[in-house]
């Protein structure tokens, strides 16, 4: 998976493309998740263009990946040295009180990590909170990184406060506002 990683790493990089690893790829790294389970990449949804260049001349699928819970503008899907790569532009998570947009772009990025001498830039923990309490089948992962925001402090609140922006259940903004405090 790691080798995936570096590959497409190594390919945006050359690209000077905005992107990050978020996910099962983001809660490994800070020891939250054992096993990876696919990789996450969120991508300005101004490399569009640069990205399906990159993948016009590999065997992979493309889709608009539409369902109930997401409706991202752009969703690319396929396998990279046999792991499973998902590559987000522009997502909305619709739920039952609206629709909340996903705003990606350099300041997401948290930190870089190196992974077989390319440099990966991760998202933010905030970020993916809010992601993943958005999405019912993730609440565990939600609750995995609220606890470890709250033990090791907050590094991001901008990007908390960013969200409380966007079209958010009252529950969750009630949540995220007790975390400010």
């Amino acid at each position: 998976m790691l080798k995936a990683l570096s590959y497409i790493g190594n390919k945006f990089n050359d690209l000077n493309i905005v992107w990050g690893a978020g996910g099962s790829v983001l809660l490994s790294h800070f020891g939250l998740l054992n096993n990876l389970n696919d990789i996450s990449i969120f991508v300005n949804v101004n490399d569009i263009r640069k990205i399906d260049e990159m993948f016009k001349d590999m065997s992979n699928e493309i889709a608009n990946k539409e369902s109930k819970l997401y409706s991202p503008k752009y969703f690319h899907k396929s396998i990279i040295e046999g792991s499973e790569v998902n590559i987000i532009a522009g997502l909305k998570i619709n739920h039952s009180n609206g629709t909340f947009k996903y705003i990606f772009h350099s300041d997401s990025i948290s930190e870089l990590t190196d992974i077989n001498k390319i440099d990966i830039p991760l998202m933010s923990l905030e970020d993916w909170y809010v992601l993943y309490q958005l999405n019912p089948n993730t609440k565990e992962k939600a609750a995995l990184i609220e606890k470890y925001l709250l033990t090791n402090d907050i590094k991001n609140p901008n990007l908390l406060e960013r969200s409380l922006r966007g079209d958010l259940p009252l529950e969750l903004i009630n949540k995220i506002e007790r975390m400010l405090v």
